[in-house]
């Protein structure tokens, strides 16, 4: 019996991850219908303030407008030629840090990056898709969003660390928040 393509490549995945931690295996057959939201909400985004006002004032440590921005930047702008780096997501105690493969691009500059009014597109048909499909609202508004939704939450501003090759996007957690 011959095996099909997808097959051998579902092998071949099983041969190189099988002595991997499990949170850095390949999750095969799991789709965004499986995500449980709720139980992310629940599990990572709340805090509950019980010393500010006479009833409990409940706030995410994480805004999630201010996560949703910056990961679907991530998506959108990264570098797809020449790399197989996935966009990254890492979750600390004290903060989220988004990584996207590619540094600035066309007008943008490590010194521009973030600025508002200064922009490019590396990828433009996949920002078109994402905006038709409601993923993208408006060009060029994610980062103001982002950082206007994490000053309401009382976050510490947004923290971009740019060179030539990499985007690293920092959400510290709400201040006054223990991890």
């Amino acid at each position: 019996m011959t095996d099909t393509v997808q097959e051998e490549r579902l092998l071949s995945e099983r041969r190189r991850f099988r002595d991997a931690p499990a949170d850095v295996q390949p999750l095969r057959d799991a789709g965004l219908d499986e995500l449980d939201q709720e139980l992310f909400r629940e599990v990572y985004l709340p805090a509950v303030d019980i010393t500010s006002a006479d009833r409990e004032i409940r706030r995410p440590d994480y805004p999630l407008v201010a996560l949703q921005q910056i990961i679907r930047n991530a998506v959108m702008h990264r570098l797809y030629e020449g790399t197989n780096a996935p966009a990254r997501v890492y979750w600390y105690a004290d903060r989220v840090e988004i990584i996207s493969p590619g540094g600035p691009f066309g007008q943008v500059t490590p010194e521009s990056f973030g600025r508002a009014g200064v922009n490019d597109y590396r990828n433009p048909h996949l920002a078109e898709a994402m905006r038709c499909l409601g993923y993208a609202q408006q060009f060029g508004v994610g980062i103001q969003i982002a950082r206007d939704a994490l000053a309401r939450n009382g976050n510490p501003p947004l923290e971009f660390r740019v060179d030539s090759r990499t985007v690293v996007a920092t959400i510290r957690r709400s201040a006054g928040k223990a991890p």
